[in-house]
């Protein structure tokens, strides 16, 4: 996953903090 510098997604669009962004 990387980091959108406010919400942090796994791959499978999890979010870890934050709003759902489907970062690959």
């Amino acid at each position: 996953w990387k980091e959108t510098g406010i919400v942090c997604v796994r791959n499978n669009g999890e979010t870890i903090q934050g709003k759902t962004l489907l970062v690959k």
